[in-house]
């Protein structure tokens, strides 16, 4: 997520970005960090996800030697991935299957 971030500073740095533009496309493992930094960074103004888990409980679901990339500790005490999709409205979330 911190990197994603990063990246959307120095992309709505820059003169030839619209910074209220941003769009953001996340595939795999990379899903979840995606859904945080779109839920904090408003620049992101569309984010489009593939392949991805869609709630954590699809985590426990996962052979254990997929699990480790998805683990956010203690994170379903708090809060699911929906949950996430529903503070990034209304910026557009689009969920894709890979193929």
């Amino acid at each position: 997520m911190e990197d994603l971030l990063t990246a959307v500073g120095f992309l709505a740095s820059r003169a030839d970005v619209d910074a209220t533009q941003v769009e953001v496309f996340a595939e795999g493992a990379a899903g979840p960090p995606a859904l945080h930094a779109a839920a904090f960074e408003q620049r992101i103004a569309n984010l489009t996800v593939t392949g991805s888990i869609t709630s954590w409980i699809d985590v426990i679901r996962m052979p254990l030697s997929k699990k480790l990339t998805n683990v956010v500790p203690f994170a379903l005490e708090y809060y699911d991935l929906p949950h996430l999709v529903e503070a990034i409205a209304p910026r557009r979330v689009t969920r894709t299957e890979p193929g």
